[in-house]
């Protein structure tokens, strides 16, 4: 190997380590749920947020209702109508988790393959 390619390699090195320190180490849930919103999919994201919004307000709309009514028959009413709200914001959770679950794959995959980038410029 001539001088050149060790300056090459070194330089290459220390580019895929400034890389690799771009992702550093795992964010918490909220850095988490931060990164959703970069992407191509941001749109999804913030459309699980918005109705998650919508829903959270209608739940507390038909708690306050459900706690106000005197009749058996609006209480029912309310009562049915908090449950499919509860159901809303679970599937906005689900949705919500499963958008930050891809988010981490994504960052381990990209780790793997700068560190398969540089395994074989090693061997080479």
């Amino acid at each position: 190997m001539s001088d050149i390619d060790k300056k090459i390699q070194q330089a290459l090195n220390h580019e895929d380590q400034k890389i690799l320190d771009q992702f550093g180490s795992d964010p918490g849930p909220i850095g988490m749920a931060l990164q959703t919103f970069r992407g191509g999919q941001w749109w999804f994201t913030a459309g699980i947020w918005v109705f998650g919004l919508v829903v959270f307000g209608l739940l507390v709309l038909c708690t306050l209702n459900y706690f106000n009514s005197d009749e058996l028959d609006a209480r029912l009413t309310w009562g049915i109508t908090m449950l499919f709200c509860g159901l809303g914001l679970v599937i906005v959770k689900i949705g919500a988790w499963q958008q930050m679950q891809t988010q981490l794959l994504l960052r381990e995959v990209k780790r793997l393959e700068l560190r398969w980038m540089t395994s074989q410029a090693s061997a080479d």
